[in-house]
């Protein structure tokens, strides 16, 4: 460098003054970057020669140890590197060949079968590829679908008792036959060929039966559960409540029979509103069971207290027993008993 820098300096003798400023100058830069770099250099081959002097110790301490160790164990050793040094020769020899987990597949169609031999290939068969390993015997791949057999039986019922062993909805059998029960108005020989269940002379009739008690129609069962007839032992008052509507009690108050009255507080009341229908009163409960035979074509009385819609006193209406028929005074409104509701004709 220092050669190049006096054959420089001879060619600038003949230069021009300014010009040779110029060149000086330009010559300064270049010889203080060259410091620099040389420093750097310097530096660098420092560091080399401490990383070799740290590598050399290195190496003595474990090529000692290594000494030490018996011929079996050097030889494990030896090995270990060996093979360490063979995969890393293989590993780069074949880094241009590996790529990434990137390929999707798609099988649509089972039509190819069972096949414990053909293997698809990754690149090549990504879509059409028609087989597949094993299935059950109850899966159907002809169509090249994937779905389940069908299964089918059959079986011939020809007697009541073969119709009767199983379920049936909205019919009956009659006859060796399945029938379909028939709407209020049909002809029936049972309660159970009718949809509403009650055949009353020979006719399906609905829920609500008629009989001798003039005026008005019978629910066909009970209300579910026994019921208060108020939930205070207090005075039954209007709108709830009026007077002259009892054949038998002409001036006691009675429950109305209009629906559209709030009967909340009245819980028997209220749960043959949810019926259409009311609570019968006296005269016409005695009438009801006088003829409960008549009323019992789908579900019979209990032989207990029924509730009237008629009010005796403040804290205590008129129910009438239907085990004898007595009419009593002395049951307080917030027992629970039996309802059984009627409908105005």
């Amino acid at each position: 460098m220092q050669k190049i820098l006096e054959k420089i300096g001879k060619g600038i003798k003949g230069l021009k003054m300014g010009r040779k400023g110029e060149i000086g100058k330009g010559i300064k830069k270049v010889k203080g970057k060259i410091k620099k770099d040389e420093g750097r250099l310097i530096n660098t081959f420092q560091e080399l020669s401490s990383w070799k002097e740290k590598i050399g110790n290195f190496v003595k301490t474990y090529f000692a140890k290594f000494q030490g160790l018996s011929l079996g164990r050097r030889r494990i050793v030896l090995g270990g590197v060996g093979m360490m040094l063979v995969l890393g020769v293989v590993f780069a020899m074949n880094v241009s060949n590996i790529r990434g987990a990137s390929f999707g597949w798609l099988q649509t169609d089972w039509s190819g079968g069972a096949d414990t031999n053909a293997v698809a290939n990754h690149t090549s068969n990504q879509t059409g590829w028609t087989k597949f390993f094993s299935k059950d015997a109850n899966v159907d791949t002809t169509a090249g679908e994937v779905k389940m057999s069908a299964t089918s039986a059959s079986f011939v019922t020809t007697t009541d008792a073969d119709f009767n062993a199983g379920t049936g909805t909205m019919t009956y059998v009659s006859g060796n036959a399945v029938m379909a029960k028939k709407p209020n108005g049909g002809s029936c020989t049972s309660n159970g060929m009718c949809i509403q269940g009650i055949c009353q002379s020979n006719i399906c009739i609905g829920p609500w039966i008629v009989g001798p008690c003039a005026g008005i129609a019978v629910y066909k069962q009970d209300v579910a559960g026994t019921l208060a007839w108020k939930n205070a032992n207090t005075d039954c008052v209007g709108p709830q409540c009026a007077t002259g509507l009892d054949a038998s009690y002409p001036t006691k108050y009675v429950l109305v029979a209009d629906n559209a009255v709030d009967f909340s507080n009245y819980p028997a009341r209220n749960a043959c509103k949810a019926l259409g229908g009311r609570l019968p009163t006296v005269y016409e409960a005695n009438c009801i069971y006088t003829n409960r035979t008549q009323y019992s074509l789908y579900t019979s009385f209990t032989a207990d207290v029924y509730w009237t819609a008629t009010e005796y006193m403040s804290a205590r209406p008129i129910p009438i027993n239907f085990n004898n028929g007595d009419v009593s005074t002395y049951y307080e409104k917030i027992a629970p008993k039996y309802v059984r509701c009627v409908q105005g004709l």
